[in-house]
């Protein structure tokens, strides 16, 4: 299966719902070449539980384009969700990959990648927006790990 249908389906996969025995946590699977990055795995919060624990993750790097495609899918409730973002590459070397998304109104996200030693971190920022919709998120940041 190829294209956006193809996508959807790996992440619900590696989100758990395509398993046949059982939930499944999917391992950490990385690609990377001069120009290229590929990881997909599952997102774990540092330090305390996931809101969705059962999720998947998709992050695709192009030097040459200067962003990083970032596909997520995850269970919430009795819901699949499935969601993009872009983040801009601010720094690619042999040891750092790091690209960051301040599109939304109340944090920053910003990717950290080790491509030599197979590490993928995430941070969430909170901005500290005064505004009612950005009162509900922790001021501290949320670092979480692909596994």
């Amino acid at each position: 299966m190829r294209g956006f249908a193809g996508l959807v389906l790996g992440l619900c996969c590696t989100a758990a719902v395509c398993a046949t025995d059982g939930l499944q946590t999917p391992s950490l699977s990385i690609h990377a070449d001069d120009g290229a990055f590929v990881a997909q795995g599952t997102m774990h919060l540092m330090g305390e539980d996931s809101a969705a624990p059962i999720n998947g993750h998709r992050l695709m790097c192009m030097r040459d384009a200067g962003v990083c495609f970032h596909f997520w899918a995850f269970i919430a409730g009795d819901r699949l969700e499935i969601a993009t973002a872009t983040y801009n590459i601010v720094a690619w070397s042999d040891t750092k990959i790091a690209a960051i998304n301040s599109d939304a109104l109340c944090v920053d996200e910003m990717f950290t990648i080790s491509p030599q030693d197979g590490r993928v971190v995430h941070v969430r920022r909170n901005k500290g927006v005064d505004l009612p919709a950005c009162a509900i998120l922790d001021k501290d940041d949320k670092v979480s790990i692909l596994r």
